[in-house]
């Protein structure tokens, strides 16, 4: 009986019947799970990270390849590099991986007269790929083989800078099992640790002559009383003034073998000194991935006012702030803060701008260790999946941002809520406010400048803040009052910081002065604390315009936020540059959410004059923010 039932199955299923390879096709839902390819285990190549910068200064040797590997023709006579890698490999018994070999082979190229062709090196790569080992190595080789009185290791924080100098104390003094030197001929060299908080310095003697390698944190006194031969900058993406850069860096100016290395992985718009050194090397190199002529537009489309600056480099505020922060660079001059673009060596391993963050490519462009020690594709994929997406763009693919990372609103929501026009082009009738405003100003921490910003209904019942006004405050703030009653017939009311800033002492003079009849609500006490969380939501949440201007975008990139009773505030002494800017603009726009503007209907232009209550001025114009050079 069940012979003749399992003829009938087979004649009653004639696809049954068929050899098994026939029957194994893509999809049936009669072959087993087990029989299927499973996608996930595809086949891929093993990842391997790229020894060659996808950007980098090309060498000046030319002619047959050399023994670098890569393709150049550098050779024993053109670079101390192969020094250094014999050093690290025999001395430091230390195995490089091979883009850090590629590095110090390029980067220490030498002129025909034997001095370094480079003097300031900007090494751009993704984190936790070796840049610490590299330093402690390049160090030692500084100290030992060239025998140089002073390294320097830096970084925005002490801790940071301690590590590597910890890493390199260690690795003069291992031991073995037995008690022995693991490394003899850097222990029989070492003089003294000191180990004094603030003081910390190895010292060794190399035929009498004393070196020393000392770590500071990166502040304006990093390099008193120092001539610095050997500086490592870490984590100059941190740097958010030039103050530490002109600090640090005055210390070399003596010595002509001298060489400031700086790593860092990518930063963002408030990164001030490692934006602009990359862009000045991007820009010698022909602009290879557009940063530099995007930096323009922004700058053109911005309408900044500091054209002059460029490249967002150094500019006399900037001077200023340096000159006042450090007797010892009191005559320092503007070009002193420049960087010369024939000393600046680039290698950045990056992802290209346009890479996702899920290709694989851009993995191994981005991480140069990759494959050959603790970083492994799982590891990227498992950030990948858990990271803020900018957060691992930065870190893990070195890839730039538009704004700022880390800035007073979430990475993204300050850009996607600007009005958008293309260089040049006017501000659209759409795009501009109609009827009412409520006006907020603020002023410099240092009294420099005063911003007067507006806020109110566009046409389609958005809400929109603008910078109407600014001036320097050299010759008083009295110009505040008088702008605004100039244009009573459009202002609601004025706000300012009730107490404790300098625009509180203007609005002060403003309640007391009997010519001013324009309503006045300070911003203090819970109202103070609660402005900038209600701004921020209306930000995210894209319930407010703003006119991409340059002053403001500025502003809100460099500001930085602090605890207030519970909430958070812009901190005008951490922020970078001056914050009047955003916080006009943030104050103007929270008087219009806590008031619930009604939208009003499209005004023809003869309403902008029309008879104001008493005590009241009416304007007989209406104010352009774009004309009017904002």
């Amino acid at each position: 009986m069940a012979g003749s039932q399992a003829s009938a199955s087979a004649s009653s299923s004639p696809s049954l019947a068929k050899p098994a390879s026939a029957r194994k096709r893509s999809g049936d839902p009669r072959v087993k799970a087990s029989v299927r390819p499973d996608p996930r285990k595809r086949d891929r190549r093993k990842l391997v990270g790229k020894t060659v910068p996808r950007i980098f200064t090309p060498p000046l040797a030319e002619g047959a390849p050399g023994p670098c590997g890569c393709g150049c023709a550098l050779t024993e006579a053109t670079t101390r590099g192969f020094a250094a890698v014999e050093f690290a490999e025999e001395i430091c018994k230390v195995t490089l991986r091979p883009w850090q070999r590629w590095l110090l082979i390029h980067a220490l190229e030498t002129l025909p007269d034997g001095t370094y062709r480079f003097q300031n090196i900007l090494v751009l790569v993704a984190r936790q790929n070796g840049k610490s080992t590299l330093s402690v190595v390049l160090s030692l080789w500084a100290m030992v083989a060239r025998g140089v009185p002073v390294v320097l290791s830096t970084a925005q924080d002490l801790d940071t800078a301690e590590e590597i100098w910890q890493a390199g104390v260690n690795m003069v003094e291992e031991l073995d099992d037995e008690e022995q030197p693991v490394r003899p001929d850097l222990y029989e060299l070492k003089e003294h640790v000191s180990l004094v908080n603030g003081k910390k310095a190895l010292v060794m003697s190399v035929d009498r002559q004393i070196s020393r390698w000392k770590v500071k944190a990166a502040s304006r006194k990093a390099g008193r009383g120092l001539s610095g031969d050997l500086i490592i900058l870490d984590e100059l993406r941190e740097q958010q003034n030039w103050e530490a850069w002109s600090a640090i860096t005055y210390t070399t100016m003596a010595r002509p073998m001298s060489q400031v290395w700086c790593f860092s992985n990518a930063g963002d718009i408030s990164s001030v000194v490692l934006r602009h050194l990359r862009l000045s090397a991007h820009e010698a190199l022909g602009d290879p991935d557009g940063a530099v002529l995007a930096e323009a537009e922004r700058i053109v489309a911005a309408e900044a006012e500091r054209l002059g600056a460029g490249l967002g480099g150094p500019d006399e505020y900037d001077l200023k702030q340096v000159q006042d922060s450090d007797p010892d660079l009191a005559d320092i001059e503007l070009d002193d803060l420049e960087v010369d673009t024939d000393d600046l060596f680039i290698a950045e391993w990056s992802a290209a701008p346009d890479k996702s963050k899920w290709d694989r490519d851009g993995w191994e462009q981005a991480n140069p260790s990759l494959g050959y020690g603790d970083i492994t594709e799982r590891k990227i994929a498992s950030k990948a999946k858990s990271d803020p997406e900018w957060k691992f763009r930065t870190e893990a693919l070195c890839q730039w941002p538009d704004g700022a990372i880390e800035g007073i609103y979430p990475p993204g929501a300050w850009e996607a809520i600007g009005v958008k026009r293309e260089p040049g082009e006017p501000l659209g009738e759409a795009d501009r406010i109609v009827g009412d405003v409520r006006a907020a100003f603020d002023v410099a921490i240092d009294g420099s400048k005063a911003y007067i910003a507006w806020c109110g209904k566009r046409a389609d019942g958005e809400l929109q803040g603008e910078i109407v006004a600014a001036a320097p405050c050299a010759a008083g703030t009295d110009w505040i009052g008088k702008w605004l009653l100039d244009h009573a017939g459009r202002i609601e009311a004025v706000s300012a910081q009730g107490r404790g800033s300098i625009a509180s002492d203007v609005l002060t003079r403003l309640q007391t002065d009997p010519k001013f009849t324009i309503p006045i609500t300070p911003i203090e006490g819970p109202r103070l604390t609660a402005a900038h969380s209600r701004v921020s939501e209306w930000v995210t949440s894209k319930k407010v315009r703003h006119l991409n201007q340059g002053p403001l975008n500025d502003a809100v990139a460099g500001a930085k936020l602090k605890q207030l009773s519970g909430s958070r505030v812009i901190d005008q002494f951490k922020s970078t540059g001056p914050t009047a800017a955003a916080i006009a603009w943030e104050f103007a726009v929270f008087e219009c959410t806590e008031t619930r503007f009604v939208p009003p209907p499209p005004p023809p232009p003869k309403v902008l004059k029309a008879e104001r209550p008493s005590g009241r001025r009416s304007t007989s114009r209406e104010f352009d923010p774009v004309t009017s050079g904002f």
